[in-house]
């Protein structure tokens, strides 16, 4: 494989699972990617839509025998910039020892008809940044939705960087471009081999990703790539911090390109009203109607006094909280509403619907009883996490509302993590302090969730009454990367440990994130790269198993 790299030959090195174990530099380039981040990407990530493996919805992997597909066979590749890059593909085995590995040799087709392509690639391009504009953006979401692509696979990230104005009003037009122009080249440079990123006007860029399922969802690619534009940068000679405000939308059956980008720029302007570098998503399965709502809250009414049964209304799943040496800790609670027409809706889809039927309240007591009742035949008598959305603690009957919940089912308090945000723990009245010491003499823990976000403090923090720190997910995503999050958590963890405090970081996705945690002395930690959630059967086999394990990615040979 060298010896092809010296000559300027476009190659790669495919492993039996189907995975690039190297990537030479001239097949980057003919992709517009970073050569490092596409190892241990799927071969099937680098595929076009018009690729006759998407379109036949094939799975490429599993090459032990028969290879990457026949010798000399013509495959159309994805160019960053949504571009197809038609190429033939040569292969040869190497090391058929253990175990066997592919290289694979790319020659690009060379077609008459290729000038008028590229002449319109190249004007549907972004001149500023050199990404795919709002045209071909929208040509290739169509393609993509076109291609039928599996539930839950395509989504739309809709980037608006935030107090953009303010650069370009104290600087001038000249720095904002310099700073657009570099954010769209990290997009270009760091993003996953699955995503595409494009700019629609302005200072809003756009990230088609592809593949969604198989990267943590579009919640954790979203809390990704707000990561990857939060940063210091040099623009017009002086030093800014940039962050995005990011909105995602999930395509479901029926989307089209304006659809998504709509809900999509819909929860941006959500994330940005929310505060600067936040992320929300839209993942609403059905248009949202008068008719619509009314019908969901009485469902859901009526699903808050039917019997709990596998399959049917709501039900409780949980998420482990796992030590340094994979002890579990504890488990958060999370719920789901397995409804008969619109399938399993997450908090995300179904907490705006009790929140306008005024049933949060009633939703939290439902939790905290099924959660607390099924804790108590836990294998291990492990902590239970419960986020309070509904049960206010100033209100006079806090206390009283916790406790009918909790005390029918026998669990012990001192095994209770009542988890509230760290916008309701903002000024908190002394009413409410009150009633969480009351509850903390029981022995009930309180932790402040999404930490990090930017309500609060580290001295507001200090005086909080909680015992446990959890820090959100969207600074956690750049612990590795961004040197402004990493000062961020150590500051949060080595504040909490001077204080006698419990830090849990969330989120925790990759092994890159974890050493670094790890390394900082972080107490627990969630996040896929361990466990997703599972209901509580999964639970209590997890449980009796004894320990979680981080799921590391196989090393190539």
């Amino acid at each position: 494989m060298e010896l092809l790299e010296r000559a300027g030959v476009p190659v790669a090195q495919v492993g039996v699972d189907g995975r690039l174990l190297s990537v030479g530099s001239v097949l980057a380039e003919l992709l517009g990617r970073e050569r490092t981040r596409l190892v241990g990407a799927p071969l099937g990530s680098l595929l076009h839509p018009d690729d006759p493996a998407v379109r036949g919805h094939l799975e490429l992997t599993g090459f032990a025998e028969t290879g990457p597909g026949p010798d000399g066979a013509r495959r159309v590749l994805l160019h960053v910039d949504g571009s197809a890059v038609p190429v033939d593909v040569h292969q040869c085995l190497l090391d058929t020892a253990v175990p066997p590995r592919w290289v694979a040799v790319v020659r690009p087709v060379t077609d008459p008809g290729a000038a008028p392509a590229q002449a319109h690639r190249d004007g549907l391009r972004d001149e500023l940044t050199g990404l795919p504009g709002r045209a071909a953006v929208v040509e290739l979401l169509a393609q993509r939705l076109a291609a039928g692509p599996e539930p839950g696979t395509l989504a739309v990230l809709l980037c608006d960087v935030d107090r953009f104005r303010r650069v370009n009003d104290s600087l001038g037009h000249p720095a904002g471009d310099e700073l657009l122009a570099l954010l769209g080249r990290a997009l270009a440079e760091r993003l996953r081999p699955c995503c595409v990123p494009g700019r629609l006007s302005g200072d809003e860029f756009v990230v088609l990703c592809g593949r969604t399922d198989t990267h943590g969802g579009v919640a954790a690619l979203a809390g990704e790539v707000a990561a990857l534009l939060r940063r210091r940068v040099q623009v017009g000679g002086h030093e800014v911090q940039v962050s995005a405000s990011v909105g995602g939308a999930l395509a479901s059956p029926g989307s089209s390109p304006t659809d998504l980008l709509r809900r999509a720029d819909a929860a941006a302007g959500q994330a940005r009203r929310s505060g600067p570098g936040r992320t929300v998503v839209d993942e609403d399965l059905a248009p949202s109607t008068p008719t619509h709502e009314v019908r969901l809250e009485s469902e859901l009414r009526a699903a808050l006094r039917a019997p709990t049964g596998a399959g049917t209304g709501l039900q409780v799943h949980y998420q482990p909280v796992v030590a340094a040496d994979g002890r579990v800790l504890s488990a958060e609670a999370l719920l789901r509403w397995h409804h008969p027409r619109l399938g399993v809706l997450l908090p995300g889809q179904l907490l705006p619907v009790a929140e306008r039927g005024a049933l949060l309240a009633e939703l939290d007591r439902w939790v905290l009883h099924t959660a607390a009742t099924e804790a108590c035949g836990w294998p291990e008598p492990v902590g239970l996490a419960v986020n309070l959305s509904g049960i206010d603690p100033g209100a006079p009957d806090f206390v009283a509302a916790v406790s009918a919940a909790v005390e029918p089912t026998g669990l012990p308090w001192n095994r209770l993590t009542l988890e509230l945000v760290e916008t309701r723990l903002v000024d908190l009245p002394e009413r409410a302090r009150t009633a969480m010491r009351v509850l903390t003499a029981r022995g009930a823990s309180f932790a402040v969730d999404d930490f990090g976000t930017g309500h609060s403090s580290l001295a507001r923090f200090a005086a909080l009454p909680v015992q446990v720190v959890k820090v959100d997910r969207t600074v956690v995503a750049g612990v590795a990367v961004d040197p402004a999050d990493f000062a961020v958590v150590r500051a949060v963890v080595e504040l909490a440990r001077a204080m006698g405090r419990t830090c849990v970081a969330e989120g925790v996705e990759t092994v890159a994130q974890l050493q670094v945690l790890r390394a900082m002395g972080v107490d627990g930690y969630q996040g896929w790269l361990f466990c997703r959630a599972v209901d509580a059967t999964g639970l209590r086999e997890l449980l009796a198993h004894g320990r979680v394990d981080p799921v590391l990615p196989r090393s190539p040979r």
